[in-house]
């Protein structure tokens, strides 16, 4: 089975707010905290854990940046997915067509996952049959835990499992429990990066 990391993986994402607001087509002159790191914004990072709902987190996205409404804070929120991966879709076709499941485990959110799961926006991850999601696990990574539960959702042991992620503490974290993973460079070509660790393991032909 090929587990993925969504951001970073199958999915380019903003790194600051500035990027995120400028992809929404917010205006940023009276805004504030763009130059940034996303989870510096409170309750970012308890609204992917599932503790805190939609609302809550947007409310307070809302007053961190200087937004006027809730629903700025959504399209801002949303602006952090920027556009597939190229090559993503084609690559897991092939996969499938191998006879190799799918599935991903993403520290992401409830409002990420809407977007991320429609086939007219992200047409590869809607296609993934196992998705694992931290604000439905109640799990993030590196948590050990996380990768113990997503073997159970899946039904799969740990040497099963060959996983791709652009973090290194979320690829330690895989490794420690005995799967299979990969860091993925954002940067520099990512669904080629994993093809040749498929190709590697006999998962894919040469020639794919």
């Amino acid at each position: 089975m090929v587990v993925f990391d969504l951001g970073g993986v199958l999915v380019h994402v903003a790194q600051r707010w500035r990027q995120a607001v400028e992809r929404a087509a917010l205006p940023t002159q009276t805004l504030q905290n763009l130059d940034v790191p996303l989870d510096h914004c409170p309750q970012f990072v308890d609204y992917q854990a599932g503790a805190v709902g939609q609302s809550a987190y947007l409310e307070s996205l809302r007053g961190y940046l200087g937004l006027e409404s809730e629903l700025q804070a959504l399209l801002a929120h949303d602006g952090i997915l920027l556009r597939p991966t190229l090559g993503s879709l084609d690559f897991v076709r092939q996969l499938h067509a191998a006879g190799i499941r799918t599935g991903c485990l993403s520290n992401t959110n409830a409002a990420h996952w809407d977007v991320m799961s429609d086939s007219a926006n992200f047409p590869a991850i809607a296609m993934l049959q196992v998705p694992g999601l931290s604000h439905v696990m109640r799990l993030e990574k590196p948590s050990l835990q996380i990768y113990r539960a997503y073997e159970a959702l899946a039904g799969v042991e740990a040497d099963e499992i060959l996983f791709f992620d652009d973090l290194a503490p979320n690829v330690a974290g895989a490794r420690e429990v005995g799967w299979d993973a990969v860091r993925i460079d954002p940067e520099n070509g990512p669904v080629e990066q994993m093809k040749a660790a498929c190709r590697e393991r006999g998962l894919l032909s040469p020639v794919q």
